[in-house]
């Protein structure tokens, strides 16, 4: 109806490609990939910005987990067409503009979401900036398969969310050792059970 070839370029979406295109200097329509990942990012945006406004939380189960996944992917297509400074403030708003006429509750719940997205954007930035550094240097010397062992520290210590290790990964023509990896989360769950049945025992004598 709008005369456009996608629902990318329809004119509750589009803006946010924009944004994009500004931030990282790169023209949509001039590379494939890039194109891809500025729709990943007006995509996710506009579909956290509904939910949280739905009432869901970034979280790490059910629906707060899927939101979480939505924004971090953002993040992530962001720094792969060489977006590094925070941008949810302004992604966010131009969503929330181009939606309200449609969703006129979006102005009544934007404060809340805003302030939500961008603890998240803060949060996940410091993730990646740290893990990155652990992972790049653990896909330079792999071979064919990133170890289990990697997967756990970058998950353990890093805050790393193994979906994202295996999608960096898989980019990079690696699997992951997901048995070793869910063997080395198995052992932490069964250890910390171990102490806090301990920790009560102590307590009780």
């Amino acid at each position: 109806l709008q005369g456009v070839e996608n629902i990318y370029e329809i004119d509750q979406v589009r803006p946010l490609i924009d944004i994009a295109a500004e931030l990282s200097g790169k023209q949509y329509g001039a590379n494939g990939q890039d194109d891809v990942r500025m729709r990943v990012v007006a995509d996710h945006i506009r579909s956290a910005l509904m939910l949280m406004s739905d009432g869901v939380s970034p979280s790490n189960e059910g629906r707060g987990y899927i939101l979480r996944r939505l924004l971090r992917r953002s993040i992530r297509a962001l720094r792969l067409i060489g977006v590094s400074e925070p941008s949810f403030e302004r992604l966010f708003t131009a969503s929330k503009n181009a939606m309200v006429e449609a969703y006129p509750e979006l102005e009544e719940s934007f404060p809340r979401v805003l302030r939500s997205a961008l603890a998240e954007e803060a949060g996940f930035r410091r993730t990646l900036e740290a893990g990155t550094v652990v992972l790049d240097q653990a896909i330079a010397e792999a071979k064919n398969v990133l170890s289990g062992e990697v997967a756990f520290l970058l998950h353990d210590t890093y805050g790393f969310p193994i979906d994202l290790t295996q999608e960096i990964a898989e980019e990079n023509g690696l699997s992951v050792d997901r048995d070793k990896f869910n063997a080395l989360m198995t052992e932490q769950k069964q250890r910390a059970k171990e102490d806090a049945k301990s920790k009560k025992v102590g307590a009780a004598g």
